[in-house]
C-alpha cells in the first residue's frame, strides 16, 4: 500500500497531474471553438457538430497525452477509443436529460482558470501536506460535494 501511495503523492504525479489539466483546459477550448464554428459558420445542425467536435477534441488530447502528459506508457490506441466511446456515449442521455446544454457549456467556459488554479493548489498541497491528511481533505470535499449533489444545491 506504501508503494501505491508513494507514487500517487509524488512530485512526478503532481507534475503528470497539472500537465493534464493544462492540456484538458486548452483542448476544451479547442472543442468548444470548434463546435461554434461548425454550427455558426459550417452551418452544420448541433448534433453532427457535437459528435465531429468531440471525436476531434479526444483524439487530440489522447495525442498530447501520450507525448507529453505520459510519455513511454504502454497504453495502445485501442485504450484511448475504447475509453472515449465509453465516455461520448454518455452525452446524448446527458443532453437529451438537460443535464448537458449550451447554456451550462457557457457557463463552464469562464470557470476552466479556477480548474486550474485549483489543480496547482493541489498539487502544492501533495508536496506539502502528508499523504494521510491530504487523502483526507480531498475525501471530505468529495463528500460535501456529494451531499450537496443529493439535496439539488
Amino acid at each position: 500500500m506504501e508503494t501505491v501511495r508513494s507514487r500517487i503523492l509524488s512530485r512526478k504525479a503532481g507534475a503528470m497531474l497539472l500537465r493534464n489539466t493544462v492540456v484538458s483546459c486548452c483542448v476544451f477550448a479547442v472543442g468548444l471553438g470548434l463546435l461554434w464554428f461548425l454550427v455558426e459558420r459550417g452551418h452544420l445542425s448541433e448534433m453532427p457538430a457535437m459528435i465531429v467536435s468531440t471525436l476531434l477534441s479526444n483524439t487530440l488530447h489522447y495525442l498530447l497525452g501520450r507525448g507529453w502528459i505520459y510519455r513511454g506508457t504502454d497504453r495502445g490506441w485501442g485504450d484511448g477509443y475504447f475509453y472515449f466511446l465509453i465516455n461520448a456515449g454518455k452525452v446524448l442521455p446527458y443532453w437529451y436529460l438537460g443535464t448537458l446544454n449550451e447554456k451550462m457549456l457557457l457557463f463552464d467556459l469562464p470557470l476552466l482558470p479556477v480548474v486550474l488554479a485549483g489543480t496547482m493548489l493541489g498539487v502544492l498541497l501533495n508536496r506539502r501536506v502528508p499523504g494521510e491528511w491530504f487523502s483526507r481533505i480531498v475525501l471530505v470535499f468529495v463528500l460535501i460535494t456529494g451531499i450537496q449533489l443529493l439535496l439539488g444545491k
